[in-house]
């Protein structure tokens, strides 16, 4: 016999910026991706990340507990940065946004 089961719920995340009183869940996941990192650091890290206009620490929160995390910067002008990035042979394939 082969019974129906009913569809599973995905979980519900909350997403917000990282805190200092993250630090020890975002370097327990950090460590589950091979990044050695220390709970205290990484708090402080957080903390200087928060200040930061061109960076943002982002959590994934399931029920109350940190499941995931993301860090973006922003970049003033990535044209440059891609094209020393790409290296001096591949300049001409990045339009310039100037």
């Amino acid at each position: 016999m082969n019974e129906e089961r009913p569809p599973e719920e995905p979980c519900p995340l909350l997403d917000r910026r990282a805190t200092a009183c993250d630090g020890a869940a975002v370097a327990e996941l950090l460590c589950q991706l091979g990044y050695p990192s220390v709970p205290s650091e990484t708090g402080a890290r957080l903390e200087r990340l928060a200040r930061s206009a061109d960076d943002y620490v982002l959590v994934a929160e399931s029920g109350q507990q940190v499941a995931g995390v993301v860090k973006l910067h922003i970049m003033p002008n990535p044209g440059d940065s891609n094209r020393k990035a790409l290296g001096e042979n591949h300049n001409d394939q990045i339009p310039n946004p100037n």
